[in-house]
């Protein structure tokens, strides 16, 4: 493999953490909306 691309394949394994720690991150806002909004649910019901 070239230096050229080992550094795309670092640039792309980079981007690819940097995505996944974002998707984690609205993963977990979904579900505590999920929870106010079943919260809201047990109340109302």
């Amino acid at each position: 493999m070239t230096n050229d691309a080992r550094d795309r394949v670092t640039h792309v394994e980079t981007k690819v953490e940097h995505v996944t720690e974002q998707l984690a991150d609205i993963q977990k806002k979904v579900n505590e909306m999920h929870d106010l909004l079943m919260q809201t649910r047990g109340c109302a019901g």
